[in-house]
């Protein structure tokens, strides 16, 4: 988010850590998909009811600041996982 790391390793469709800020450091190793977008487009992506083109990830990143890396064939592989954790993410915010 922004600058700072946060970090949230799943294994087997499980969350096994979550860290942020300086003790994401230690988790920083090669991952499968990396999402990074500045802290004010996180803001608006995780509002209960977003604006337009925050809703989804695809018009985050053509329309936002957001953007995707890392195995692209895992990302699209496992999109509906990545859309639920951001609907669990949003509803944990508001």
């Amino acid at each position: 988010m922004g600058t700072d790391p946060f970090v949230i390793r799943l294994e087997k469709g499980q969350i096994t850590e979550v860290a942020s800020g300086h003790e994401a450091f230690g988790l920083l190793v090669p991952s499968d998909i990396v999402i990074t977008a500045p802290v004010e487009d996180w803001k608006k992506f995780l509002e209960r009811i977003p604006k337009p083109f925050y809703v989804d990830l695809f018009g985050a990143t053509i329309y936002h600041g957001f953007r995707v890396g890392g195995d692209m064939a895992s990302f699209y592989a496992y999109y509906p996982a990545v859309r639920r954790l951001f609907d669990i993410m949003r509803s944990l915010v508001n």
